[in-house]
């Protein structure tokens, strides 16, 4: 049974392995370098201490991560940014995005959280699809902000009310 929670320390090479499968696919914000033991024990331990980050896990597997924040400053202390969403390759398609997604609206709207926004690029069409499912709308365009094999890419900006 999927199981939605906070990211807990333990997390840390199942969260590297999401990464790592992540960095294999031909998808233009996936970082460019693997991480070590060292190094995925802090990111993780980073990812506890700031902002809302979910894990969907079955049988102790991570399936799935949500990383977002909190505004940081006063005038925007009622937004939520998504920093990545990622569900490991072979659990796609079974509603696990979704769930990841629903449970931080949840924590978002307890928080009083007003918006949520989010980039994605122009060229990834199935997450635009999911996420105008999710209830967001495109609301602007950073024009030509990736350059890959010299050719630009548009990065999306996607908003939700709450």
């Amino acid at each position: 049974m999927i199981k939605i929670r906070n990211v807990k320390e333990e997390d840390w090479k199942g969260i590297n392995e999401l990464y790592n499968e992540w960095r294999t696919e031909n998808t233009f914000s996936v970082p460019e370098k693997t991480l070590n033991k060292s190094q995925a024990k802090k990111r993780t331990k980073q990812l506890i201490k700031e902002g809302l980050n979910l894990i969907a896990e079955d049988n102790k597997q991570v399936l799935g991560l949500i990383e977002s924040g909190i505004g940081m400053l006063p005038k925007i202390k009622h937004t939520l940014y998504i920093n990545q969403l990622n569900v490991r390759k072979t659990k796609r398609k079974l509603g696990i995005a979704t769930k990841l997604m629903k449970e931080l609206i949840k924590i978002a709207e307890k928080k009083k959280i007003k918006m949520i926004f989010l980039h994605v690029v122009s060229t990834n069409k199935p997450a635009i699809k999911f996420y105008e499912k999710q209830g967001f709308k495109i609301t602007g365009k950073i024009i030509k902000q990736y350059k890959f094999d010299n050719k630009y890419i548009d990065n999306n900006i996607m908003c939700k009310l709450i």
